[in-house]
């Protein structure tokens, strides 16, 4: 869900705008096999020959926004508009994983987000009939935060923090209906939003190399994350 509120300035044609979201997700996949066949496990050091493995993984993401937008006409039916601001953005991922063979190992993932920065925007409105109209919204952020890492298992636990950029780009395409009132105006969207956060994803693990001698190597990873899916909006201006 999302919630937001905003206001005009007159003398200056700004508009102020704070926007709060929240979603949330979660996930559960097994994978098995019949012996002799065998699974690899991923995750956590050393394990036993396996035949089942279990995920469950778990998402959440807040975010708010300080935009100042100032929109004008190109023509009677073509508008666009600009945006800066400032996010916040906090967002956790768990993973637990369960191998199953000659005996149960279990490796819990953590990784947690915490960032802030400006950001900078581009939205456009093309007038089709009655009221509906195309709209396409595009917004860049570069976020400064730190992640939180952690890995858990039967025998060992890693922790590691570290402060790294994020940029990320948000899109958005649909289409807007405006329903003017007596004293306000009613408005509906619906469309088809994105975020994509570079580098997000992050994990620590270990390495092992069983060449001549056991050796254990810790390896950061990070890989890129990405929210999508159809989005309907509702408001009413004053």
């Amino acid at each position: 869900y999302r919630v937001g509120a905003g206001v005009r300035l007159p003398i200056v044609k700004w508009e102020v705008i704070g926007t709060y979201t929240h979603f949330g997700t979660q996930d559960h996949q097994e994978k098995g096999v019949i012996p002799p066949s065998l699974l690899i496990s991923l995750k956590g050091g050393i394990a036993p020959p396996l035949h089942e493995a279990c995920s469950d993984y778990k998402i959440d993401y807040d975010n708010i926004e300080l935009d100042l937008r100032q929109s004008s006409f190109l023509s009677r039916l073509l508008g666009i508009g600009t945006s800066l601001g400032i996010k916040k953005t906090w967002i956790e991922q768990k993973q637990g994983v369960s191998y199953r063979g000659n005996a149960v190992t279990r490796v819990k993932d953590r990784c947690r987000f915490n960032g802030l920065g400006p950001t900078i925007g581009f939205n456009m409105k093309w007038a089709l009939f009655y009221g509906v109209s195309l709209i396409a919204d595009t917004k860049g952020s570069l976020l400064f935060g730190s992640f939180e890492v952690k890995q858990s298992g039967s025998e060992i636990e890693l922790k590691g923090k570290a402060y790294h950029f994020t940029p990320t780009l948000h899109f958005l395409l649909g289409l807007h209906w405006d329903y003017p009132m007596k004293w306000a105006q009613f408005n509906l969207s619906f469309g088809y939003e994105a975020e994509y956060f570079w580098r997000q994803n992050q994990s620590v693990e270990i390495d092992n190399n069983t060449s001549k001698r056991l050796r254990f190597q810790l390896i950061r990873y990070a890989e890129d994350l990405t929210f999508y899916g159809g989005t309907l909006r509702a408001g009413i201006e004053f």
